[in-house]
């Protein structure tokens, strides 16, 4: 019991908390003499006079003290003025139920009548250090003051009207009647408890045992923590003896249900090392089916290393779908974890399997370990059943350029797929060829009639070699692999007079010279370098022997080492 008295200044609450001290033997705190440690300990740079800033101050300090000793079950009396009126605010119902309250207030007639009295009474329990600049007009206002807030804010104000001494000994009174109301009250509860005790039934012999381990728990639970307890020892010790005994198949479900949520609901089993054994007793304890189902969904409810277990068990059990449910918020980078929600609903629900395939490649590429392969596979059917060509080619691309995706083994477990994006990607290269930019047209606009000439020469060359690289420079169109190894432009390699019309000068280089009569210039730009000119005015002329000279120009500069 909590027993709060405050009031206004010399209403007596002093004497009222020591006589309820030296009656009930109730601990006894003075906020007065709080107030005083804090101030002349340095605590605080409040002085005395500031009691608006003090009750502000030290009422957080007091509440606080007041829970603890409610929380622990300890009687105290908390007396002073610095108590707000709305303190009633600060304490949920449990804790109210354990506090009395206690506001004294004199009446302006009472203060006026007994005034000397009241002064000659102000050192009655403590001296004050300091006398008090008491008046009847003062003291008047901060009683008027306590009884209007107080009431205000629904609390009972004592009033003090008349003879001092009588409501004192009513208020001691009442303690007496509420002291024996909650005696009684305790015998009550401690007579339901002996007489529970006596018809409980014998207890069993897995709730012997599980006692005992609940009372190794809680002396671990009264040190710290180090892994070669013996208790811990003794946990582990009994779990076998009931696991490996014989003994749970005898116990009713209603006694194994009890351990199995307790087990569940304590997680702090995990700080005493002793997870393991319980974890192995939870997997022991249900005998069917239908047990183990129940242990699954109490289980559940739990959370961390206990949910999860609980998904397993729902796993083993066959309930495929709260295995999964568990999986889809729990998705971390394992791409496993990943594709047994894939596999769950690509049949049901396949957008969704392709949704989480997709998560997967985000999630799971932070770690070189990661194997994606498996993914990739699922990605790549489903594009080509799809005959969603483009994201096929996507993924083959993107599978190649991944250290996480063993191209080979996706090759070979989509061989159909694969040859679908190669042929997609031949076909793509082939346009890609034969698109000419709008820089290669404009190369030819002040020259048109040579376009043909150009573009039967550009389409047999590509032919040639797949892999060629075109570049339109100002006075040439290149031609490039690892180097550039063949140009076209307008050099006038012949007299005018000589020139068709139109015409285009093709230019390769060589390690040597090539003898024809059809190569009109042949320099040695650097040694073992020459550079060949044949200039053409017709389509036939772009002809296998000058596609074999292309060719070979093509292997030189390949080979070239600078």
């Amino acid at each position: 019991m909590i027993i709060l008295i405050t009031g206004a200044s010399h209403t007596g609450k002093t004497v009222l908390a020591q006589k309820m001290l030296e009656k009930y033997g109730y601990p006894y705190l003075s906020i007065d003499h709080l107030k005083m440690g804090l101030i002349r300990s340095g605590n605080t740079n409040l002085t005395p006079e500031n009691d608006d800033a003090l009750t502000e101050y030290l009422w957080p300090i007091v509440r606080e003290m007041v829970k603890t000793a409610v929380e622990n079950e300890q009687n105290l009396i908390v007396e002073g003025c610095y108590i707000p009126f709305d303190w009633r605010q600060d304490f949920d119902e449990q804790y109210l139920a354990q506090i009395r309250f206690i506001c004294l207030a004199m009446t302006e007639e009472y203060i006026e009548n007994n005034f000397d009295e009241i002064i000659s009474h102000e050192s009655e329990v403590e001296t004050r250090l300091v006398e008090a600049d008491c008046t009847i007009a003062g003291l008047t206002a901060d009683n008027k003051r306590y009884i209007d807030g107080f009431q205000k804010a629904g609390e009972r104000v004592v009033i003090i009207d008349d003879d001092y001494e009588e409501t004192i000994e009513a208020l001691l009174q009442e303690g007496d009647d509420h002291f024996i109301e909650q005696k009684t009250c305790v015998m009550k509860d401690l007579q339901q408890m002996v007489d529970a005790e006596e018809n409980r039934p014998e207890s069993s012999y897995l709730e012997q045992k599980w006692m005992e381990i609940e009372d190794l728990l809680n002396d671990l639970s009264r040190e710290p923590y180090i892994d070669d307890q013996i208790e811990i020892e003794m946990i582990w010790n009994i779990s076998e003896e009931l696991i490996n005994g014989g003994h749970l198949q005898t116990e009713t479900w209603e006694i194994r249900e009890q351990i199995i949520q307790k087990i569940t609901d304590n997680e702090y089993y995990d700080q005493f090392g002793v997870c393991d054994p319980m974890m192995d007793l939870i997997r022991e304890l249900p005998q069917d089916r239908e047990e183990k189902l129940k242990t699954a969904e109490i289980m559940w409810n739990g959370s961390g290393f206990m949910k999860k277990d609980s998904a397993k068990l729902f796993r083993e059990l066959g309930e495929e779908g709260r295995y999964i449910q568990y999986l889809e918020t729990h998705l971390g980078d394992e791409p496993e974890q990943y594709m047994e929600v894939v596999r769950f609903y690509e049949k049901s629900d396949p957008g969704k399997s392709e949704q989480i395939a997709e998560l997967a490649r985000e999630k799971c590429r932070r770690t070189y370990r990661t194997d994606l392969t498996e993914v990739y596979i699922f990605l790549v059917r489903h594009s080509y059943e799809a005959g969603d060509t483009d994201r096929l080619c996507s993924f083959f691309e993107s599978a190649r350029r991944r250290q996480t995706v063993n191209s080979s083994r996706l090759k070979e477990a989509c061989p159909e797929a694969a040859q679908a994006a190669a042929d997609a990607e031949e076909a793509k290269r082939k346009r890609k060829r034969n698109e000419k930019t709008v820089n290669e047209l404009l190369f030819f606009d002040s020259k048109p009639d040579a376009l043909a000439l150009y573009e039967a020469f550009r389409e047999a060359v590509l032919e040639k070699v797949p892999n060629a690289r075109i570049e339109v420079k100002k006075t040439q169109i290149s031609f490039f692999n690892r180097r550039m190894f063949a140009a076209v432009s307008f050099a006038p390699v012949r007299k005018a007079k000589d020139r068709p019309k139109p015409f285009l000068t093709i230019t390769f280089g060589l390690s040597y010279r090539k003898e024809s009569d059809r190569i009109d210039v042949a320099v040695e730009a650097y040694p073992n370098r020459w550079t060949h000119h044949v200039m053409i005015g017709s389509v036939e002329e772009v002809d296998e022997e000058l596609l074999s000279w292309i060719v070979e120009a093509a292997e030189f500069a390949k080979n070239l080492k600078r």
